[in-house]
């Protein structure tokens, strides 16, 4: 009667550090499952606020519109700041 007890304290025992090891393996896996929001890209301009400015609000057109073209959607994926005038 003994010798059953040993070996049922040593398959709990088995059992339990097993159930340990499993649940410390799951852990990492839920952590990498969390979804991290898409980065966003900032953008600056400086221009000439001078006699150049019709120059420049076309120079600010030109690169709004290649952004888009390129997929970059403001507010979404892209800050841009630029101040004119």
């Amino acid at each position: 009667m003994l010798c059953y007890g040993r070996v049922y304290q040593m398959t709990l025992r088995r059992t339990l550090l097993g159930i340990l090891a499993l649940s410390l393996l799951a852990v990492p896996v839920g952590s990498l499952a969390q979804q991290h929001p898409p980065r966003t890209a900032r953008i600056g301009f400086l221009g000439q606020t001078s006699a150049s400015l019709s120059a420049s609000v076309i120079r600010v057109e030109a690169l709004r519109t290649g952004l888009r073209d390129l997929g970059y959607v403001e507010g979404k994926n892209l800050t841009s700041r630029i101040p004119l005038g």
